[in-house]
């Protein structure tokens, strides 16, 4: 059903390192990419952005980091994600 899934991590910054507790933490961008052929279609268009109401209806890789210790989605003023979809039915998908 699902192929070509991938997983780039970009644009990391490094915020505060604990040398006695070996913590660091981060902020970047996250992006993942998968095709779903059940969200191909045709059209003019090559690429369709999706409303951020569309993430819960769609099927999305359980992603997590491994060893994390705390992990969370940035939501300042709004939450930063969005969907991108292309006519094969591949997704990408970000979030900060």
């Amino acid at each position: 059903m699902f192929r070509n899934f991938s997983t780039i991590y970009c644009a990391g910054t490094t915020t505060v390192f604990g040398q006695v507790s070996e913590t660091y933490s981060m902020d970047c961008y996250f992006r993942q990419s998968w095709v779903d052929k059940r969200l191909a279609y045709r059209g003019h268009k090559d690429t369709l952005a999706l409303s951020i109401s569309m993430l819960g209806r769609i099927w999305k890789p359980d992603t997590y980091f491994y060893n994390g210790k705390q992990s969370y989605l940035h939501t300042i003023t709004s939450p930063n994600k969005f969907v991108r979809l292309y006519q094969d039915g591949k997704v990408l998908y970000s979030s900060r």
